[in-house]
């Protein structure tokens, strides 16, 4: 554009791919290094070996990727990269790599490139180590042979300058022995006493001088050794961050693997049992416990253990009886042990215990038992960590109460409707999408409102939640019940046919009719129910029809 603005012209300037190949082909990275780009996707952008960036499939031009590169070298790097980094997104910095190729140790150096018009490339360097270590190898060759030759050098120009200074040197020790033994006879370069006594003067004045110059050269050494000392010990100092730091990111590491196992999990006891053997592990210690506070019954109930001999699942830690969870109730803060103990006959040479806090308040205990190191003892970096473990575990724990409270009727401890319709929806979408059967059950209590009116609603109750148990125990793992009314509950099996679902509902009937529940009066009340079944696809592939049926099924059994 003119100063007006006016359109002159336009200049452009193309640069293909291949062009890119080439000058990475002109790069030397070793006798048999390569050079490539890739984009973040894995697309091969330009390599040296200026093999086809693309090929034909069906008529269509398709990129290669870098993993399909036809160089075995280039290949296996890209494998590497994608084992190292899981994705190539991953890829923000430079990195310096090694890894082995048959046995031989590659050198790889990869960057990713980006500018501020969408450019987003990671360009990728390898060097066989042989190739490095053989111009290491040549140089060192070449570095002996020029030592040697300048030592021959050396010698020969010092036997010659030797010569040269020693002869005048040899004639004036002779003259000076001559003046010594009072032989006036000198030989010419030497011609009387007054040249003795300036070399005298002179020696002298080298001798003090000599003397200052070792005291100055002892001071500094002196402090060399200090300044010396000092290095050391710094240097010992950043090899132990170092060593703490790499142990950090190793937590870190697994910390952040632990958490995507416990986020998923919506069961407080699935909760302890993967949690606490990756707390043991990563306090390297031998054994440990996870404890639930019970304040009804002023105790501690055990709901995990890990390697632990006398303590096991569901023992009960009364308050009175164990001063160290009486300590942890009342502070409310962690406690480290340094010495022998033992917590309900579980002895311990070592202990960490922390707290489980929820709204502020205990909600349970991690009891972690015998350091395995040669101290013997937790560190300040096991108290963080596990610090840092129990504020995880308290969070899941609370959001697990917070699932079930949301989720779960506190009756009859089964699912609410308004969850169990939700999840049957899903179960269905995915039994018509997999051609899969699905049973329901719906089950209602004979009588209740009788029950109610004539036992009070407190017997009513207890009924509900008797029937509510057999109900739960009947079941599979995989099937999903809920309270559907007051008095009625409702059961869907994910892959189970119309007969296995008439089985199943018929062992919760007789099941239920075992039940006796004792009235104030010590009466044995017993309960009997009425169930409706129906199946998908036999009664339909939606939830309301599948629920309709089952509820007229139920209507015709009452």
């Amino acid at each position: 554009y003119d100063e007006k603005g006016t359109l002159i012209g336009v200049l452009d300037c193309d640069l293909t791919l291949e062009a890119l190949s080439v000058f990475l082909s002109r790069l030397k990275a070793g006798k048999t290094g390569q050079t490539f780009i890739i984009d973040k996707s894995g697309l091969l952008v330009a390599s040296s070996t200026l093999e086809p960036l693309g090929y034909e499939n069906n008529g269509e031009i398709q990129r290669l990727k870098v993993s399909q590169s036809s160089n075995f070298l280039i290949s296996n790097t890209a494998k590497h990269l994608e084992e190292y980094f899981g994705k190539y997104d991953n890829i923000q910095t430079s990195a310096n790599l090694d890894f082995l190729v048959n046995n031989q140790k590659e050198l790889l150096q990869v960057a990713s490139v980006k500018d501020d018009y969408g450019l987003d490339w990671i360009i990728a360097v390898i060097i066989p180590e042989s190739d490095f270590m053989e111009r290491i190898k040549h140089n060192t060759n070449t570095t002996i042979i020029l030592c040697i030759i300048s030592v021959l050098l050396a010698l020969i120009i010092g036997s010659a300058i030797t010569a040269r200074i020693t002869r005048p040197l040899l004639s004036l020790s002779k003259q000076m022995r001559n003046l010594v033994n009072l032989n006036h006879k000198t030989e010419g370069i030497i011609s009387g006493f007054h040249e003795i006594q300036i070399i005298q003067n002179s020696m002298e004045q080298m001798s003090v001088d000599l003397i200052n110059y070792t005291q100055k050269i002892e001071e500094s050494k002196k402090q060399l050794e200090e300044k010396q000392k000092v290095i050391e010990a710094s240097s010992q100092q950043i090899k132990l961050k170092n060593y703490q730091l790499n142990n950090i990111v190793l937590i870190l590491n697994s910390i952040n693997r632990l958490v995507g196992k416990l986020i998923p999990i919506k069961n407080v006891d699935e909760l302890m049992e993967t949690v606490l053997p990756s707390i043991v592990d990563l306090l390297e210690a031998q054994k440990g416990f996870i404890s639930e506070y019970v304040p009804e019954e002023k105790c501690f109930n055990v709901l995990s253990t890990y390697y632990t001999s006398n303590i096991t699942k569901n023992t009960s830690i009364f308050i009175n009886e164990c001063n160290i969870h009486s300590k942890i109730l009342k502070g409310k803060s962690a406690i480290k042990i340094n010495e022998a103990g033992s917590i309900k006959g579980e002895t311990f040479e070592s202990a960490s215990i922390y707290p489980l806090l929820i709204d502020k308040e205990i909600e349970g205990v991690i009891c972690i038992l015998n350091k395995i190191s040669e101290e013997k003892q937790f560190n300040v970096q096991d108290e963080t960590t596990l610090e840092t473990l129990s504020h995880l575990v308290s969070s899941i724990w609370e959001s697990i109460y917070l699932f079930e409270l949301a989720t779960t009727d506190t009756l009859s401890k089964l699912y609410v409707r308004r969850y169990f319709e939700k999840s049957l929806e899903e179960e269905i979408k995915r039994s018509v999408r997999y051609k899969n059967e699905l049973g329901l059950i719906m089950i209602d209590i004979d009588n209740f409102k009788k029950f109610n009116d004539t036992y009070g609603h407190l017997i009513g109750d207890k009924i509900i939640k008797a029937v509510a148990k057999k109900v739960k125990e009947c079941i599979r793992d995989t099937d999903f019940a809920g309270r559907y009314g007051g008095e009625e509950f409702i059961v869907f099996l994910p892959q189970t046919a119309l007969d296995g679902t008439f089985k199943l509902a018929e062992r919760i009937r007789q099941c239920i009719s075992e039940i006796e529940v004792t009235g104030f009066n010590k009466e044995k009340l017993k309960v009997t129910v009425s169930i409706g079944i129906s199946c998908l696809p036999e009664h339909g592939n939606s939830s309301e029809t599948i629920i309709r049926k089952a509820d007229e099924a139920l209507y015709q059994s009452k």
